[in-house]
């Protein structure tokens, strides 16, 4: 008979300890911005243009933007592959 009434007897005591407290979970929220590399994100080079005078020099400038173009390329795939993101549905075309 004594062990119930002891119990009950207890009982606000415990309950009383957990109620002083507002327990509440700590959560933080961290933005972590992670940068490419440098030589990914370097402007890509603009071939010089000298005055059309020639086919040559048409041919010229034709062989150095294609140059150009694909070394911009090659750093766009670069970067894609650092990013994760691999090919787009443009490149399917």
């Amino acid at each position: 008979m004594f062990k119930p009434l002891l119990a009950f007897a207890l009982l606000p005591i415990c309950a009383g300890c957990t109620l002083l407290r507002d327990v509440r979970p700590i959560v933080r929220t961290e933005t972590v911005r992670i940068e490419p590399p440098a030589n990914l994100t370097a402007a890509c080079g603009v071939p010089d243009r000298p005055a059309p005078v020639t086919v040559e020099i048409y041919i010229q400038r034709m062989e150095a933007a294609e140059s150009a173009l694909d070394a911009c390329a090659g750093q766009v795939d670069q970067l894609r592959a650092w990013t994760g993101k691999g090919q787009t549905d443009a490149d399917d075309d």
